[in-house]
Formats: structure tokens, C-alpha cells, sequence
């Protein structure tokens, strides 16, 4: 089937990627991405390129599986850019850009979905702790302290030394 398929779209044009790219029609985005990363994974393939054909593959896996994550399709084709060399910045320095990006997004989603407090509740609050440290401190339930002794009990059991 592989070379009966890869016959009829090379009749079309000079590659599997130029030919999903500029002849065909999608109705769904998604699925011109995916025919899109696979189309040159296949071009990579028939130039027996095998390790980048691994690489596209993974940056694809890794790509589909942060955009459903961060529900971005931008993460997704910034991954690629990076295997496609469309920038002159160096792959390294491109790579942290990726994964930066990725923590950024990935935090501002938790932030997001956060249930979010009232102002007035956050003063109340405020409020309360402030009420709280300004108040003694509340003795331990069964404690007695003898300031003559400097003898401290909990419960019959005897701590501390005596007059110093």
C-alpha cells in the first residue's frame, strides 16, 4: 500500500509535505497538523534520514501531548519550529525558550483554575490572623506553671528545675 500511496501523491508534487501542504484541503485543523508532522516524517524516511525521522516523531509525540495538556496547539508547532530549523537562534538556546514556555503556560493553567477567594474574604482574613497574634497564648489543657518554683505540670508530671 506504502508505495502505491507514496506514487500517487509524488505525481502531485515534489514531496508527501508540499503535496498536504499546498494541494489539499482540511476541514479540521488538527488533522492537517497531524498529516502535516507525518508527511515529514515520511519524506525524512524515503531520504533515509532515520534519526530524524526519531526526531520529528518525538517532537510530534511530546507536542500533541503538552497541547492537549495546555489545551495551546502553539506549544505543539513551537516543538516543531525547533526540528524545522525556522529560526537562526541556536537549537539550544530555542529548546529552554520551549521549555520555558511550557512551564509558563503549564503554571498560569493551575493558577487558572484555582477557585479564587474575595477580596473581602482575604481581608477578613487578614483581620483574624492579626486578632490572633495580638492575643496571649492559650495555656495547654491540664498545664499549671508555678512562678515561685519554675516548675512547669502537665498532667502530674513534673518538668523544669527548680529556683535557680
Amino acid at each position: 500500500m506504502a508505495k502505491k500511496f507514496l506514487r500517487n501523491v509524488l505525481a502531485e508534487g515534489p514531496s508527501v509535505y508540499h503535496v498536504f501542504r499546498y494541494d489539499l484541503t482540511f476541514r479540521h485543523e488538527r488533522n492537517k497538523r497531524e498529516c502535516l508532522a507525518l508527511a515529514k516524517m515520511i519524506d525524512a524516511g524515503r531520504a533515509k534520514d532515520w534519526r530524524f525521522v526519531l526526531e520529528l516523531a518525538c517532537r510530534r509525540l511530546a507536542g500533541v501531548h503538552a497541547a492537549d495538556y495546555n489545551d495551546d496547539w502553539s506549544v505543539a508547532d513551537s516543538l516543531e519550529g525547533v526540528a524545522n530549523k525556522q529560526s537562526f537562534l541556536p537549537e539550544r538556546l530555542m529548546q529552554r525558550t520551549v521549555k520555558n514556555l511550557l512551564r509558563v503556560r503549564s503554571l498560569h493553567n493551575v493558577a487558572s483554575r484555582a477557585p479564587r477567594q474575595p477580596a473581602a474574604g482575604r481581608a477578613a482574613d487578614r483581620r483574624r490572623a492579626a486578632d490572633a497574634s495580638a492575643r496571649s497564648p492559650t495555656p495547654v489543657k491540664g498545664a499549671s506553671f508555678s512562678s515561685t518554683n519554675r516548675k512547669v505540670s502537665f498532667g502530674g508530671k513534673t518538668g523544669g528545675s527548680s529556683k535557680e
